[in-house]
Protein backbone atom coordinates (compact mmCIF):
# COMPACT_ATOMS: atom_id res chain seq x y z
CA UNK A 1 0.00 0.00 0.00
CA UNK A 2 1.32 3.53 -0.75
CA UNK A 3 0.64 6.74 1.70
CA UNK A 4 0.35 10.12 0.46
CA UNK A 5 1.27 12.96 2.45
CA UNK A 6 0.28 16.66 1.11
CA UNK A 7 3.99 18.13 3.31
CA UNK A 8 7.15 17.62 1.89
CA UNK A 9 10.35 19.16 3.83
CA UNK A 10 13.41 20.01 1.73
CA UNK A 11 16.21 22.93 2.29
CA UNK A 12 15.52 26.74 3.59
CA UNK A 13 17.98 28.21 1.20
CA UNK A 14 20.55 27.45 -1.29
CA UNK A 15 23.79 26.30 0.25
CA UNK A 16 26.80 25.81 -1.43
CA UNK A 17 30.29 23.89 -1.94
CA UNK A 18 32.98 22.84 -4.07
CA UNK A 19 36.16 20.61 -3.85
CA UNK A 20 38.01 17.92 -6.12
CA UNK A 21 35.73 15.31 -6.99
CA UNK A 22 36.60 11.79 -5.82
CA UNK A 23 36.88 9.67 -9.16
CA UNK A 24 39.12 12.25 -10.77
CA UNK A 25 41.28 15.48 -11.15
CA UNK A 26 38.10 17.84 -11.92
CA UNK A 27 37.12 20.96 -9.42
CA UNK A 28 33.48 21.00 -9.06
CA UNK A 29 30.90 22.94 -7.58
CA UNK A 30 28.00 21.66 -6.01
CA UNK A 31 24.41 24.00 -5.47
CA UNK A 32 21.39 22.58 -3.90
CA UNK A 33 18.67 23.88 -4.01
CA UNK A 34 15.25 23.92 -1.99
CA UNK A 35 12.50 22.42 -4.04
CA UNK A 36 9.78 20.30 -4.62
CA UNK A 37 9.79 17.55 -6.83
CA UNK A 38 7.78 14.27 -8.03
CA UNK A 39 11.07 12.20 -8.14
CA UNK A 40 12.52 14.30 -4.61
CA UNK A 41 15.97 14.33 -5.41
CA UNK A 42 17.31 15.85 -8.81
CA UNK A 43 20.88 16.14 -10.18
CA UNK A 44 21.28 18.66 -12.98
CA UNK A 45 24.69 17.82 -15.28
CA UNK A 46 25.43 19.97 -18.36
CA UNK A 47 22.35 21.48 -18.20
CA UNK A 48 20.36 17.76 -18.42
CA UNK A 49 18.48 17.03 -15.03
CA UNK A 50 18.77 13.47 -13.76
CA UNK A 51 16.01 12.37 -11.35
CA UNK A 52 16.80 10.27 -8.37
CA UNK A 53 14.72 7.35 -9.64
CA UNK A 54 15.85 3.49 -9.86
CA UNK A 55 15.22 3.49 -13.67
CA UNK A 56 18.26 5.98 -14.60
CA UNK A 57 20.55 3.56 -12.23
CA UNK A 58 23.25 1.94 -14.55
CA UNK A 59 25.81 -0.58 -13.50
CA UNK A 60 29.24 0.97 -11.84
CA UNK A 61 32.17 1.22 -14.28
CA UNK A 62 34.86 -1.64 -13.85
CA UNK A 63 36.96 -1.18 -11.10
CA UNK A 64 34.67 1.56 -9.01
CA UNK A 65 32.58 0.93 -6.09
CA UNK A 66 29.64 3.78 -6.10
CA UNK A 67 26.21 4.22 -6.92
CA UNK A 68 26.02 5.62 -10.59
CA UNK A 69 22.78 7.14 -12.53
CA UNK A 70 22.36 8.17 -16.16
CA UNK A 71 19.95 9.88 -18.55
CA UNK A 72 20.30 11.70 -21.57
CA UNK A 73 24.00 10.08 -21.98
CA UNK A 74 24.65 12.57 -19.23
CA UNK A 75 25.62 10.41 -15.92
CA UNK A 76 26.51 11.30 -12.17
CA UNK A 77 28.56 9.35 -10.12
CA UNK A 78 29.06 9.05 -6.24
CA UNK A 79 25.32 10.14 -5.09
CA UNK A 80 25.10 8.16 -2.36
CA UNK A 81 26.98 9.89 0.40
CA UNK A 82 25.04 12.83 -0.23
CA UNK A 83 21.81 11.64 -0.43
CA UNK A 84 22.63 9.39 2.47
CA UNK A 85 23.43 13.26 4.65
CA UNK A 86 19.92 14.30 2.76
CA UNK A 87 17.61 11.39 3.66
CA UNK A 88 19.38 11.31 7.13
CA UNK A 89 18.43 14.65 7.97
CA UNK A 90 15.04 14.34 7.02
CA UNK A 91 14.76 15.80 3.52
CA UNK A 92 12.59 14.80 0.97
CA UNK A 93 13.45 16.86 -1.78
CA UNK A 94 16.38 18.87 -3.69
CA UNK A 95 17.87 19.79 -6.97
CA UNK A 96 22.05 19.34 -6.78
CA UNK A 97 23.18 21.65 -9.10
CA UNK A 98 27.06 20.16 -10.31
CA UNK A 99 29.29 22.69 -12.28
CA UNK A 100 32.50 21.42 -13.73
CA UNK A 101 31.91 17.85 -12.59
CA UNK A 102 29.44 14.78 -12.72
CA UNK A 103 30.23 14.13 -8.99
CA UNK A 104 29.94 16.04 -5.73
CA UNK A 105 32.79 16.86 -4.23
CA UNK A 106 34.95 15.05 -1.83
CA UNK A 107 34.64 16.91 1.25
CA UNK A 108 35.49 13.71 2.95
CA UNK A 109 34.71 10.30 3.33
CA UNK A 110 31.60 9.45 5.01
CA UNK A 111 29.08 11.55 5.21
CA UNK A 112 29.18 14.54 8.00
CA UNK A 113 30.66 17.27 5.92
CA UNK A 114 27.26 17.04 3.77
CA UNK A 115 25.59 16.36 6.79
CA UNK A 116 26.84 19.72 8.42
CA UNK A 117 26.39 21.21 4.90
CA UNK A 118 22.69 20.68 5.04
CA UNK A 119 22.51 21.65 9.05
CA UNK A 120 24.02 25.68 8.06
CA UNK A 121 21.03 26.04 5.81
CA UNK A 122 18.38 23.85 7.55
CA UNK A 123 15.04 22.35 6.50
CA UNK A 124 11.62 23.36 5.86
CA UNK A 125 7.95 22.02 5.37
CA UNK A 126 5.92 23.33 1.35
CA UNK A 127 3.20 21.71 -0.19
CA UNK A 128 4.23 18.64 -1.74
CA UNK A 129 2.96 14.46 -2.44
CA UNK A 130 5.02 12.37 -0.23
CA UNK A 131 4.81 8.74 -0.78
CA UNK A 132 5.65 6.12 1.54
CA UNK A 133 5.50 2.54 0.94
CA UNK A 134 3.55 0.62 3.95
CA UNK A 135 5.05 -2.61 3.79
CA UNK A 136 2.33 -5.20 5.08
CA UNK A 137 3.79 -8.12 3.74
CA UNK A 138 7.45 -9.61 3.71
CA UNK A 139 9.46 -8.56 0.61
CA UNK A 140 11.98 -10.79 -0.06
CA UNK A 141 15.14 -10.72 -2.27
CA UNK A 142 18.33 -12.31 -3.33
CA UNK A 143 21.66 -12.19 -5.32
CA UNK A 144 24.91 -13.78 -5.66
CA UNK A 145 25.02 -14.95 -1.72
CA UNK A 146 22.93 -11.59 -0.45
CA UNK A 147 19.72 -11.03 0.68
CA UNK A 148 17.19 -8.27 1.83
CA UNK A 149 14.24 -8.69 3.80
CA UNK A 150 11.92 -5.96 4.17
CA UNK A 151 9.29 -6.82 7.60
CA UNK A 152 5.86 -5.02 8.33
CA UNK A 153 6.67 -2.21 10.86
CA UNK A 154 5.84 0.85 11.85
CA UNK A 155 9.69 2.05 12.50
CA UNK A 156 12.10 2.54 10.33
CA UNK A 157 14.77 0.05 11.80
CA UNK A 158 17.67 -1.11 9.41
CA UNK A 159 20.06 -4.31 10.02
CA UNK A 160 23.13 -5.28 8.39
CA UNK A 161 25.72 -7.89 8.20
CA UNK A 162 28.59 -7.42 5.95
CA UNK A 163 31.44 -10.24 6.14
CA UNK A 164 34.73 -9.02 4.57
CA UNK A 165 38.23 -10.61 5.01
CA UNK A 166 40.19 -10.15 8.45
CA UNK A 167 40.97 -7.54 10.06
CA UNK A 168 37.06 -6.72 9.29
CA UNK A 169 35.55 -9.92 9.46
CA UNK A 170 31.64 -10.08 10.00
CA UNK A 171 30.03 -7.39 11.71
CA UNK A 172 26.69 -6.83 12.88
CA UNK A 173 24.84 -3.28 12.96
CA UNK A 174 21.38 -2.18 13.46
CA UNK A 175 19.61 0.85 14.13
CA UNK A 176 16.47 2.71 13.99
CA UNK A 177 16.93 6.14 12.11
CA UNK A 178 13.42 8.00 12.49
CA UNK A 179 15.46 10.91 14.67
CA UNK A 180 18.40 13.07 12.49
CA UNK A 181 20.81 12.94 15.04
CA UNK A 182 20.60 9.14 15.61
CA UNK A 183 21.56 9.55 11.75
CA UNK A 184 24.42 12.22 13.36
CA UNK A 185 25.71 10.45 16.02
CA UNK A 186 25.24 7.11 14.96
CA UNK A 187 26.37 6.94 11.18
CA UNK A 188 27.08 9.97 9.30
CA UNK A 189 30.62 9.66 10.66
CA UNK A 190 31.72 6.47 9.55
CA UNK A 191 34.08 5.95 6.72
CA UNK A 192 34.33 3.99 3.72
CA UNK A 193 37.08 1.93 3.88
CA UNK A 194 38.82 -0.63 1.92
CA UNK A 195 38.01 -4.55 2.06
CA UNK A 196 40.93 -6.04 0.26
CA UNK A 197 43.96 -6.52 1.99
CA UNK A 198 46.93 -4.31 0.17
CA UNK A 199 50.42 -4.49 -0.36
CA UNK A 200 52.25 -1.39 -2.81
CA UNK A 201 51.08 -2.55 -5.82
CA UNK A 202 47.47 -2.60 -4.99
CA UNK A 203 47.79 0.13 -3.39
CA UNK A 204 48.90 2.29 -6.47
CA UNK A 205 46.24 0.79 -8.55
CA UNK A 206 43.32 1.59 -6.37
CA UNK A 207 45.23 5.68 -6.11
CA UNK A 208 44.83 5.58 -9.82
CA UNK A 209 40.54 5.03 -9.65
CA UNK A 210 40.05 6.97 -5.84
CA UNK A 211 42.20 10.26 -6.42
CA UNK A 212 41.98 11.27 -2.64
CA UNK A 213 44.31 8.39 -1.62
CA UNK A 214 47.70 9.57 -0.54
CA UNK A 215 50.75 8.63 -1.97
CA UNK A 216 51.87 7.22 1.52
CA UNK A 217 49.75 4.67 2.40
CA UNK A 218 50.10 5.05 6.27
CA UNK A 219 48.93 8.55 5.71
CA UNK A 220 45.29 6.96 4.50
CA UNK A 221 42.21 8.75 5.22
CA UNK A 222 40.19 5.85 5.11
CA UNK A 223 40.69 2.02 7.33
CA UNK A 224 43.00 -0.07 5.03
CA UNK A 225 44.82 -3.75 6.13
CA UNK A 226 48.30 -4.73 4.68
CA UNK A 227 48.61 -8.22 3.12
CA UNK A 228 48.80 -10.15 6.63
CA UNK A 229 45.49 -8.74 7.47
CA UNK A 230 46.59 -6.20 10.09
CA UNK A 231 45.36 -2.32 10.01
CA UNK A 232 47.79 0.21 8.58
CA UNK A 233 45.05 2.62 9.23
CA UNK A 234 42.15 1.48 11.58
CA UNK A 235 38.36 1.77 12.24
CA UNK A 236 37.23 4.80 14.49
CA UNK A 237 35.43 2.11 16.05
CA UNK A 238 35.36 -1.68 15.44
CA UNK A 239 31.93 -1.63 13.74
CA UNK A 240 32.63 1.32 11.26
CA UNK A 241 32.71 -0.27 8.44
CA UNK A 242 29.14 -1.69 8.96
CA UNK A 243 27.94 1.52 10.23
CA UNK A 244 28.91 2.89 6.66
CA UNK A 245 27.22 0.03 5.20
CA UNK A 246 23.84 1.52 6.29
CA UNK A 247 25.24 4.79 5.51
CA UNK A 248 25.80 3.75 1.74
CA UNK A 249 22.27 1.74 2.12
CA UNK A 250 20.14 4.83 3.24
CA UNK A 251 21.72 6.50 -0.08
CA UNK A 252 21.34 3.84 -2.36
CA UNK A 253 17.31 3.33 -1.29
CA UNK A 254 16.97 6.54 -2.31
CA UNK A 255 17.19 6.29 -5.65
CA UNK A 256 13.64 4.51 -5.32
CA UNK A 257 12.12 7.71 -5.32
CA UNK A 258 9.64 6.76 -2.23
CA UNK A 259 10.28 6.53 1.36
CA UNK A 260 9.82 3.01 2.97
CA UNK A 261 7.94 2.35 6.34
CA UNK A 262 9.24 -1.15 7.62
CA UNK A 263 11.97 -2.90 9.06
CA UNK A 264 15.29 -3.76 6.73
CA UNK A 265 17.69 -6.30 7.25
CA UNK A 266 20.32 -7.06 4.30
CA UNK A 267 23.33 -9.89 4.59
CA UNK A 268 26.02 -8.46 2.34
CA UNK A 269 25.22 -5.57 0.86
CA UNK A 270 27.15 -3.40 -1.39
CA UNK A 271 26.50 -0.76 -4.57
CA UNK A 272 26.24 -4.16 -6.90
CA UNK A 273 23.31 -5.98 -4.82
CA UNK A 274 22.21 -2.64 -3.53
CA UNK A 275 20.90 -1.58 -7.08
CA UNK A 276 19.47 -4.67 -8.59
CA UNK A 277 17.85 -4.98 -5.19
CA UNK A 278 16.47 -1.01 -5.95
CA UNK A 279 15.31 -2.06 -9.42
CA UNK A 280 13.45 -5.10 -7.95
CA UNK A 281 11.61 -2.90 -5.71
CA UNK A 282 10.74 -0.25 -8.34
CA UNK A 283 9.33 -3.11 -10.54
CA UNK A 284 7.01 -4.00 -7.69
CA UNK A 285 6.02 -0.84 -7.21
CA UNK A 286 5.26 0.01 -10.74
CA UNK A 287 3.04 -3.05 -10.29
CA UNK A 288 1.64 -2.12 -7.63
CA UNK A 289 2.45 -5.21 -5.84
CA UNK A 290 3.69 -3.70 -2.92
Amino acid sequence: MIRTNSIMTTLKNVVTTSGRVPFGEEDVEMKIYPTITESGFVFVVDGVDIPVLHEHVVPMPQGYNTTVLEKDHKRVMFTEHLLSALVGFGVDSAKIELIGGNQPPFLDPCALAFFNLIKSVGISSRKGNKKTIIVDKEIVFGDSGSYAIISPSINKKMTIICDYPIPIGVQYFSINLSDPEVYFSQIAWARTFIRIQMGREEWDARRRIVRFLPEDIKKSPIPVADKDGKWIVGPTASDEPARHKILDLIGDLAVLGIQIEGDIFVVRPGHDFNRKWVKYLGGLIEKNEV
